[in-house]
């Protein structure tokens, strides 16, 4: 099964490359507007690191296709909406750190760790989590409609 995932994901990455204008280029364009610093993409088997560390599996292509090509802003850059998207490396030590809930993987925060955006363990839907109040909530069924959102009314997410 895992082979088939794999091989499904590999095509779909091949596919998604020579499509002209998708969500992914939408996504890099809005952020090229607004002088967002990106880091660039990073290598497959990173990921799969990543997720064996974290004993997850990123059920998303989206996502994957997203850190391969993005990987993320740089550094601690934010955008004007006071969202930051975070590199795996940053994912890594906010999903290390213990001040997050383990019952996600989290990759985005808003206004510097108000609130954080991670793919529910559970379910693998985006959920928000304020650290302040302790709400875990559901955003989105999926990374795709995370960034439709976010793309429409970034504060449409910050229930």
């Amino acid at each position: 099964m895992r082979f088939l995932r794999n091989l499904f994901r590999k095509k779909s990455h091949l596919a998604s490359e020579r499509a002209p204008i998708n969500k992914l280029e939408e996504l890099i364009s809005h952020w090229d507007r607004k002088n967002i610093r990106l880091n660039s993409g990073i290598a497959y088997h990173t990921i799969r690191q990543f997720e064996n560390e974290f004993e997850f599996s990123f059920e998303d292509d989206f996502f994957i296709d997203y850190l391969l090509r993005i990987n993320g802003f740089e550094d601690f850059e934010w955008d004007e909406n006071l969202f930051s998207f975070w590199s795996l490396d940053r994912m890594r030590e906010e999903n290390s750190d213990g001040y997050h809930s383990s019952d996600a993987i989290w990759f985005c925060d808003h206004s510097i760790n108000l609130c954080s955006f991670g793919f529910s363990k559970t379910d693998n839907k985006i959920y928000t989590e304020y650290q302040t109040l302790g709400a875990f909530q559901p955003v989105a069924s999926s990374f795709d409609e995370f960034i439709r959102l976010y793309l429409k009314d970034p504060n449409s997410l910050l229930r």
